[in-house]
């Protein structure tokens, strides 16, 4: 008797076929607003990371700089910092030897290396015979200047 009051009372349910307009709109407005946000938090991360990385460059240069003043006082060697052409880094020679690198952020490059031949001078008392300016751009194309005084061992950012 159960069984048959089961299958008497039995609903009947339409399937349904496709998505009606209204469910539609919603959705596309939904991820309309999820990929704003996305956009709105990458732009902004991507600032922020220009922004540290260009600060960072700057304090790395002038390091770059003073620490090959420092190698070439303490060994007591002539040295020189060469700028590349490709424009997307700093290396310190003694002599022939390599002694270090300095890369630039990605997509950071030199667009003006203001020193004779491309190169600072270091004397064996760590004192740079070249004065000069270098100036480069970050990826938001903003341009950053450091400048080189002769012989009074001072670089300064701008």
């Amino acid at each position: 008797m159960i069984f048959k009051n089961i299958i008497n009372h039995k609903k009947v349910f339409k399937l349904k076929k496709g998505f009606s307009l209204i469910e539609l709109l919603v959705s596309i407005a939904l991820l309309l607003m999820v990929a704003t946000f996305i956009n709105i938090n990458i732009k902004g991360y991507l600032n922020i990371m220009n922004d540290i990385d260009y600060i960072l460059c700057d304090e790395a240069i002038v390091s770059f700089i003073n620490n090959g003043k420092q190698y070439c006082r303490e060994k007591e060697v002539m040295g020189r910092i060469y700028f590349p052409s490709n424009n997307d880094s700093l290396i310190l020679y003694s002599g022939s030897k390599r002694i270090d690198i300095y890369n630039l952020p990605k997509n950071f490059k030199f667009i003006k290396v203001g020193v004779r031949n491309r190169e600072i001078n270091i004397n064996s008392k760590g004192i740079t015979g070249d004065a000069g300016t270098l100036n480069y751009i970050d990826r938001k194309g903003k341009i950053h200047e450091i400048t080189i005084s002769v012989g009074t061992a001072h670089v300064q950012i701008k």
